[in-house]
């Protein structure tokens, strides 16, 4: 297998354990970007090596490889993701807690981007990658007449003049 075909399958991995175990907080992200990074950089240095070596000819021993590499990916990914309740994934499938169909949904709606840019704002219960956000204690500033009209007496007041 060629390097990128396997960051392609380390990626739908991250993927998969993102959907599967949605109870990450939002500084999983800094986790989820050094594994990538240090998959890249270990799929890259082995891909070297076999390429270096003469071994990358033989499609079992790549395949072989490569599924070593996924299931220590997939290893480190259940073991340090981080969750809310330090109940890490791969305590939760030795428990028998396996991810249902209401888990990888919302692991599916928070990695979804809203493309609607009409109805998304600051004060909308939706951010842009649909995430749920806490109401606000204060409600969102009204629209006045002046806001949406000719503002040139404002401009006049501070001696700026209107076409």
């Amino acid at each position: 297998m060629l390097g990128f075909q396997r960051f392609a399958l380390l990626l739908s991995l991250l993927l998969g354990v993102l959907i599967c175990f949605p109870n990450y907080p939002l500084s999983a992200w800094m986790f989820i970007g050094s594994a990538l990074a240090l998959g890249i950089v270990v799929i890259m240095v082995v891909s070297f090596i076999f390429a270096i070596s003469g071994l990358d000819r033989f499609a079992s021993f790549n395949h072989v490889i490569t599924l070593i590499l996924l299931i220590g990916f997939g290893y480190v990914l259940l073991w340090y993701l981080p969750q809310e309740g330090d109940v890490k994934p791969i305590d939760q499938l030795r428990q028998g807690k396996f991810p249902t169909q209401a888990d990888i949904v919302r692991g599916v709606k928070q990695l979804t981007f809203n493309f609607d840019f009409n109805r998304r704002g600051a004060h909308n219960d939706e951010n842009f990658a649909n995430q749920q956000r806490q109401k606000a204690s204060t409600p969102a500033p009204q629209k006045t007449e002046s806001d949406s009209g000719n503002n040139a007496e404002k401009w006049k007041s501070i001696g700026i003049k209107a076409n």
